[in-house]
């Protein structure tokens, strides 16, 4: 990225979520506004860390914000199905700046080829499932003496298709706007680089016995 910055050439990441309008729209209030304070919130991914648990970490920090600090909770899951030689699977938490703590467990991929992230908010829960290509709504159930009418809720949430093949496109308009000066980057190198820097704490963590480590943000 230095170099690229010193020849004044543009990076942008093929991080397709940054582009989906869907996604987006949460990232700019629509999150906020739907759900209100979101109380906790859980990342599912498999087939690797530094391959979609990468993405998933990318899009947790497009919805909720920058990671401060990470913890490895559990053993590494190593397996030679995994795409990325050397990659494993594993359990950890993702402290943020604005004091959420995100919870992510890995699945295998051979029983569940899901990627997603789960909300829980003081309005309503939302889930974005099927690598962010399937997005369920769910109003809140408000007391436990209602807990059939809150039944009833979760049974008439629908799940809408989120028309991801879009993005790339999007990407790439976004790109040719930005070398012309029109917009800014929605998925620069540095962007992608401080998802690695997450990486690399998490890597720290887990040497370190799953003590709590800062994320650098040079």
């Amino acid at each position: 990225m230095a170099l690229a910055g010193a020849r004044k050439v543009i990076v942008q990441a093929n991080i397709w979520r940054r582009a989906d309008e869907t996604l987006r729209r949460l990232a700019d209030g629509l999150l906020a506004e739907k759900l209100g304070r979101v109380q906790a919130a859980t990342l599912i991914y498999g087939n690797g860390l530094h391959n979609n648990g990468f993405h998933m970490i990318d899009l947790t920090r497009m919805l909720l914000g920058e990671v401060e600090a990470v913890q490895a909770l559990g053993p590494v899951l190593p397996g030679p199905h995994l795409p990325l030689p050397g990659d494993f699977d594993l359990c950890f938490a993702l402290h943020l700046a604005s004091g959420q703590i995100v919870l992510a467990q890995p699945v295998d991929f051979r029983d569940y080829r899901e990627n997603g992230l789960d909300f829980w908010g003081s309005n309503g829960r939302l889930s974005v499932w099927q690598e962010g290509l399937t997005l369920r709504p769910r109003p809140p159930p408000r007391q436990s003496r209602h807990a059939r009418r809150a039944r009833d809720c979760q049974r008439r949430a629908r799940a809408s298709a989120n028309h991801g093949r879009r993005s790339l496109w999007r990407m790439y308009d976004n790109l040719a706007d930005a070398v012309a000066g029109r917009a800014p980057l929605w998925s620069p190198g540095d962007s992608a680089l401080q998802v690695e820097r997450v990486i690399a704490a998490l890597e720290a963590s887990l040497a370190a016995g799953g003590a709590k480590i800062e994320v650098s943000h040079a």
